[in-house]
């Protein structure tokens, strides 16, 4: 897995996001996935057992601000990931160049080495 996928990962679906929620009898907090947190949904607090509704301005509340973020963390992510891509794709391409010029160097010094053993060019009487 990518880091890029792991970081994907790290951020639930908005109706798998834990709202965190205070019980008004007991001051206890717990969470409850936001796909619970609708108008008319009996919600029951961890601590005591006490019945909690969620108003539809708690769930409005709710709503705007994770489609908010949501929506925001999805656009930075993809363009995020555009942004890595062509990174990659421009080291790729520097890489390519720089081991293509290695091997046009590693040419001309093996084909103007004189090796030992090998046929000597005449070069007439000293």
């Amino acid at each position: 897995m990518s880091p890029e996928d792991a970081l994907a990962a790290a951020v639930p679906d908005l109706d798998d996001w834990d709202v965190p929620l205070r019980c008004f009898r007991c001051e206890g907090e717990f969470s409850v996935a936001y796909q619970y947190v609708r108008p008319g949904v009996v919600l029951h607090c961890p601590h005591c057992g006490g019945s909690f509704v969620p108003n539809t301005a708690l769930y409005q509340g709710l709503s705007k601000r994770l489609s908010s973020f949501h929506g925001s963390w999805s656009k930075s992510f993809a363009e995020f990931r555009d942004r890595r891509a062509k990174e990659l794709a421009s080291f790729e391409a520097s890489q390519k160049a720089e081991l293509a010029k290695l091997e046009a160097d590693l040419r001309k010094i093996a084909g103007g080495a004189e090796l030992a053993g090998g046929p000597q060019k005449h070069r007439g009487w000293l």
